[in-house]
């Protein structure tokens, strides 16, 4: 879905309205083209007293707020991407060799790696900075992913300081709006006033349209549905999951379809409000790159979830490893819900054997064209 606000201002009063164009990345890129503010179709979005939009509700953070660079300045016209006041006030020190190659990329000690030997790299890249991920990707790790085999110049590693830097703020800025929606009510009754009657999220359910496709149209419309309680046996192979005795679902993925995705249903609150009890997502395996901050299946060979009981489970994976020279081992597994009423379930190394990671949350499927996207 693509969003276009307009704000409409007259003395003493003002407005905000909202338009919204559903579909393919094709048609919302031909919507963008074709309209304008002014030829496309807004809709109000109702005021309620006493939480008008762009009033200000508190003063506490209102002087450090000031001392920043002002919204207008941040989206820069034409530009991609935002600005911020502090991308050039570096968070990191670039140590080694300059010039570097990118040769292997990892992290430890707070410290992102170039090499093998991890002696090049950026310092003071803190865990959370290192795992934050944006629509799928591992920022740090996939811009310098990117880049395996080449030179990084000094224009590159003053880049990704700065990226760095964005990842740490934005990271800040969500913990401190996550703190101040806490402290109004939480969601939804933070936007509410105190009269209005608290509404309840509306889900949209995804519901399973099976169909009987033709050998090409196999995870190019469709991909089979794994119903995880008879499971048993389907994921001896995560490199290969089986896909013959299933029923197969047609799918409107925001993602292309390819061999190793599925859709399962996903039992338990513990990663709501991502996930939804009783949601049908859709899956991909193996899981490629790192696990690392990532949303995973997971089958717990010798336990079980303690919320739903059943072997099978989703959760952020995040693992603690560590190294003695070229080998690495796991120190901690933890699988972590998003839901902060639920409890982790954490594995110690002579506990690691005992889980095997499936597949990697890809979307939360829906009716239509609409698709949430893992983040």
């Amino acid at each position: 879905m693509v969003g276009r606000f307009s704000v409409m201002a007259e003395v003493g009063l003002g407005s905000v309205h909202f338009a919204a164009e559903r579909g393919s990345a094709c048609q919302k890129n031909r919507f963008l083209a074709k309209n304008s503010i002014t030829t496309t179709a807004f809709n109000e979005i109702p005021l309620v007293a006493p939480f008008y939009l762009f009033v200000p509700q508190v003063s506490e953070g209102a002087d450090e707020f000031s001392q920043f660079i002002s919204i207008p300045d941040m989206f820069v016209q034409k530009g991609v991407g935002v600005v911020t006041a502090r991308l050039d006030q570096p968070s990191t020190e670039f140590i080694g060799s300059r010039n570097p190659e990118v040769e292997k990329i990892s992290w430890s000690r707070d410290t992102v790696w170039l090499d093998k030997k991890q002696t090049t790299g950026f310092r003071g890249v803190r865990e959370p900075v290192w795992n934050f991920h944006i629509g799928g990707y591992q920022v740090c790790e996939k811009w310098l992913k990117d880049r395996k085999g080449r030179t990084l110049s000094a224009d590159d590693i003053a880049h990704y300081q700065k990226i760095v830097v964005a990842l740490a703020e934005t990271i800040r800025l969500m913990q401190a709006i996550d703190e101040v929606i806490e402290q109004h009510g939480g969601w939804p009754g933070a936007f509410q006033s105190s009269e209005a009657t608290a509404v309840p999220v509306q889900r949209i359910p995804f519901r399973p349209r099976i169909v009987e496709p033709q050998s090409a149209e196999r995870y190019v419309t469709c991909v089979p549905l794994v119903p995880l309680k008879a499971a048993a046996g389907t994921f001896s192979d995560p490199q290969h999951i089986e896909d013959e005795g299933f029923e197969w679902v047609a799918v409107e993925a925001q993602q292309r379809l390819r061999k190793g995705m599925f859709v399962a249903q996903v039992v338990g609150k513990s990663m709501e409000p991502t996930i939804p009890d009783g949601a049908y997502c859709l899956f991909r395996a193996p899981v490629e790159g790192t696990r690392q901050g990532k949303t995973v299946l997971v089958q717990l060979r010798d336990s079980s979830d303690p919320e739903t009981g059943q072997r099978y489970t989703v959760k952020r994976y995040e693992s603690e490893k560590r190294s003695d020279g070229d080998l690495w081992s796991h120190e901690r597994i933890t699988l972590r819900p998003l839901n902060p009423d639920f409890a982790p379930i954490v594995l110690t190394s002579l506990e690691a054997g005992e889980l095997e990671v499936i597949a990697e949350f890809v979307e939360l499927l829906r009716d239509g064209s609409e698709s949430a996207l893992c983040t």
